[in-house]
């Protein structure tokens, strides 16, 4: 019994030895966190954000025991973490081995919250070991929203710019309903909210900055706020009627608008002051339509307009442009016109009236000499003039008016976003684009300023 007894204190004096020589206990050895501030970009309310990832490592000869990882906030924290797939507010004696490290995630959830503007949250990560506390900030920007998940809008209906719309799953409005969007209005798609338009679409934004209307994606955390495809677009039914857009920015969808619609004496859709931008496929893509765009801007989509199967189409003082980017290769022109359409390998044709005026048609890719393409199938009547223009165009096409049009003139944009400065399409001094449109009657630019009525500038912006 002596011996069986001595052996036992034998192995627990070796035990605690190696345990000694294994860990280090010295108030010195700490380890080294890669951070010191996670930063969480504006979230939703009722929605979680990104899960954002740090190291915990160990530099010493010796294992380290972090006595405890927790969230200060705790249970009633906004701030959720996990630690080597272990979840809490907080996780206890997490060992380290030598020049290994402890994997930490951490994500946040915001409840509702009483304030229309957006607030701050904050907390922070401590991290225990031998007597010493390192810690990791945490801030987040949160927005109250209203919330509509797979929405039918079946009577008329106006959204107000208080609170932003976050959309979950598809929106319809009905062919009864129209759906009028005031100004300053923020609606937020997810990855799966594609929106039907059956009725009639009302957005009515106005020149200020903050009272455009933006359609785009519900990930507002870098780097998913600037990937095209984040949504899927908005589509126009075959009944919809007398949609209006003025002051409004779509971004960031696989195809801004679609429109696919039978003729009618007055245009199914008119665009006015509006933006379309950065997406994957096409930012107008429309079928047989009648649509007016009016100072409005197409700028780096897949293809940015694309007409086929006919219709009727004015475009006025509208700036269509692409450059490469790190999304994709501008490899398709920037307007396709045809009078085709081809479905399951039958062709049918319609007569085409399409009218540019005092429009910029460009982009840079040696891959695309020519921007702008016509494309004739049938028969049908077939009208396409570009007039006071600027467009890029290695081969001059015949058999459409191209008055006072100037090919391959540097329109002189102030950036095309390239060195990772933000494209912005305002006119240079010297610029060519400068008094080089016809008169149209139009007495606005894109951004609601005065416009020469004589001869104003070519594209959406005026040359103040």
């Amino acid at each position: 019994m002596f011996r069986l007894s001595l052996l036992l204190a034998t192995c627990l004096v070796i035990a605690s030895a190696c345990t000694r020589e294994r860990f280090s206990f010295s108030s010195d050895a700490q380890p080294t966190i890669g951070i010191d501030t996670l930063h969480f970009d504006t979230l939703f309310t009722q929605s979680g954000s990104k899960t954002f990832h740090f190291l915990v490592h160990n530099n010493n000869s010796s294992g380290l025991r972090i006595s405890r990882i927790e969230v200060a906030g705790g249970q009633s924290g906004y701030f959720h973490l996990n630690v080597n797939g272990i979840e809490g507010p907080a996780i206890s004696d997490i060992d380290i081995a030598p020049n290994d490290s402890a994997h930490v995630f951490v994500n946040a959830f915001i409840p509702n919250s009483a304030t229309q503007l957006p607030f701050v949250i904050t907390d922070s990560i401590g991290i225990h070991c031998n007597g010493q506390i390192q810690w990791v900030q945490l801030e987040a920007w949160a927005q109250n929203a209203h919330y509509i998940k797979n929405g039918v809008i079946n009577s008329n209906t106006n959204w107000k710019g208080d609170l932003p719309y976050v959309i979950i799953g598809p929106l319809q409005v009905t062919t009864a309903a129209t759906l009028t969007i005031e100004p300053g209005a923020r609606i937020y798609c997810h990855a799966d909210a594609a929106i039907q338009i059956d009725g009639s679409l009302q957005a009515l934004g106005d020149s200020t900055e903050s009272n455009r209307i933006l359609f785009t994606g519900d990930r507002l955390d870098a780097p998913y706020q600037d990937y095209p495809a984040t949504w899927p677009g908005i589509r126009f039914g075959k009944d919809s009627r007398e949609n209006l857009l003025q002051y409004v920015s779509i971004r960031n969808a696989y195809r801004g608008i679609t429109l696919d619609a039978p003729l009618t004496s007055w245009p199914s859709l008119i665009l006015e002051q509006t933006e379309i931008r950065n997406m994957l496929d096409a930012g107008l893509f429309a079928s047989g339509a009648y649509i007016r765009a009016n100072n409005s801007v197409f700028l780096n989509c897949g293809r940015n307009v694309h007409l086929e199967y006919g219709g009727q189409y004015f475009f006025t003082q509208c700036t269509i442009a692409t450059f490469s980017n790190n999304y994709f290769a501008h490899k398709e022109p920037v307007v396709y016109i045809s009078d085709s359409k081809t479905e399951n390998g039958h062709t049918e044709t319609a007569a085409l009236t399409a009218i540019f005026t005092n429009t910029i048609v460009w982009g840079e890719s040696d891959d695309v000499p020519n921007e702008f393409v016509a494309d004739r199938q049938g028969a049908d009547p077939f009208t396409v003039q570009f007039n006071n223009g600027i467009w890029k165009m290695a081969t001059l096409p015949d058999g459409y008016n191209t008055v006072g049009t100037l090919s391959n003139a540097d329109p002189l944009f102030i950036s095309t976003g390239k060195f990772h400065q933000a494209t912005d399409l305002h006119l240079q001094s010297g610029s060519p684009a400068i008094g080089l449109g016809t008169a149209t009657g139009i007495r606005i630019d894109y951004d609601g300023r005065p416009r020469s009525l004589i001869n104003p500038s070519t594209g959406a912006f005026e040359q103040q």
